[in-house]
């Protein structure tokens, strides 16, 4: 006769989940969320009809939707918090780059055309070089009436995979600055023009950029462009996930939470959770 334990609705789903990103040496607590009673679905457990872990609590319990405004909303959150996680879990991401296209050799309003010579560009880094990336797509802002809806990439790279070089003035010959931080250029960038700036190592600095990046995604208005939110490529490191029964089982102190906040969900109980990032 077999001794497995029965599957049970108390076995198989806790109350609180908390998402861990990795450090030097051991992890921290990202985010912490937790209902009235076991909603999230213990690892290694068959998948139900339950929240995702990229979800809002409204998300998780609001049934199916069709309204394409409702389903873009979710879609750019989940990109967001995925693109968010993998720069929270890399601190060797620690350049914040942009690379455009030069109009003389590519149709810079083709994603195709830009995407093919971009991939080239960084598939061949990250074989030689080990490079890390999270890449986000944007139209040019400015002289649009003349190109058009041309293309360039935002993007967080590992710097020691890059060839950086200091860029310098065209107008006096002195080396390129900006908010106090030097400017560099990319030496193996050929398609057009790149700079890159170097992220600080402090959480507080890291934990900036992260953020800025979450915003930025926005604001192409939920709009994808070449059918992504963003780009990644190279061994990246994902948080990690684990289910408790209750918030006394978790080491954490939650008065030092960024971001609380709790909501009475109709129907699904009441969900708090805490930010620490």
């Amino acid at each position: 006769m077999s001794s497995l334990t029965p599957t049970t609705e108390a076995n198989v789903y806790g109350s609180v989940r908390v998402k861990y990103y990795p450090t030097t040496g051991g992890k921290r607590v990202a985010q912490i969320q937790a209902f009235d009673h076991p909603v999230f679905r213990r690892s290694g457990w068959i998948e139900r009809d339950k929240p995702g872990e990229d979800e809002s609590p409204e998300q998780m319990f609001a049934g199916e939707h069709t309204d394409p405004a409702l389903l873009r909303e979710r879609a750019l959150r989940r990109a967001k918090i995925a693109a968010f996680d993998l720069i929270a879990c890399n601190p060797d991401l620690d350049a914040f780059c942009t690379f455009t296209f030069d109009p003389s050799k590519f149709d810079r309003t083709s994603y195709d055309d830009v995407y093919k010579a971009l991939s080239i560009w960084a598939g061949n880094r990250v074989q030689r070089r080990g490079l890390k990336y999270v890449l986000v797509p944007e139209y040019h802002e400015t002289h649009r009436d003349v190109y058009g809806d041309a293309i360039h990439f935002h993007a967080l790279c590992t710097s020691e995979a890059l060839d950086l070089v200091r860029a310098i003035s065209p107008y006096d010959g002195h080396p390129l600055t900006e908010h106090g931080r030097a400017v560099y250029n990319i030496s193996s960038w050929r398609y057009g023009f790149s700079t890159a700036m170097l992220v600080k190592a402090s959480e507080t600095d890291r934990d900036k950029v992260t953020k800025y990046i979450y915003k930025y995604m926005g604001k192409q208005g939920g709009q994808k462009i070449g059918g992504r939110y963003y780009l990644h490529g190279g061994d990246l490191a994902t948080p990690t996930y684990k289910v408790y029964d209750d918030l006394s089982e978790v080491d954490v102190d939650l008065d030092a939470a960024k971001y609380n906040r709790v909501s009475d969900i109709d129907g699904a109980g009441v969900y708090s959770e805490w930010s620490f990032i």
